[in-house]
């Protein structure tokens, strides 16, 4: 059976990245890998999904764009956290529609299924 090499790259990946201790681009947390063509931590990665397409205009900077963004600090302002997030690359574009996860998602159930069929009983 011949291996995917993009499986493949992402479990290296996964591998050097959970071993590097790769930091966050956003707030310095530990990184769990490129998201949306960013290295973020769950945090400013589940962050940027929820508020990426929102308008900018909902968040407004009580420091006029001047919050530093940590760890510590990174809930105390969205505005400059999701500025934050568009300066260190992560691109709106590559966040997926539901329709696409829904699509994704089941072609993976699928694909697992079959692939219990396959196997030889034991």
């Amino acid at each position: 059976m011949e291996s995917d090499p993009l499986q493949t790259f992402n479990i290296k990946t996964t591998y050097q990245l959970l071993h590097s201790r790769a930091l966050c681009a956003v707030c310095g947390a530990s990184a769990i890998g490129r998201n949306f063509d960013a290295l973020t931590c769950l945090s400013c990665k589940a962050f940027f999904r929820r508020n990426a397409y929102n308008d900018h205009l909902i968040f407004t900077c009580r420091t006029s764009g001047l919050c530093t963004i940590t760890t510590l600090t990174r809930r105390h302002c969205s505005a400059c956290r999701l500025k934050k997030c568009f300066q260190q690359g992560m691109k709106k574009e590559l966040i997926r529609s539901l329709s696409a996860i829904t699509h994704v998602t089941s072609a993976t159930v699928k694909n697992r299924s079959q692939c219990q069929l396959l196997k030889p009983a034991t």
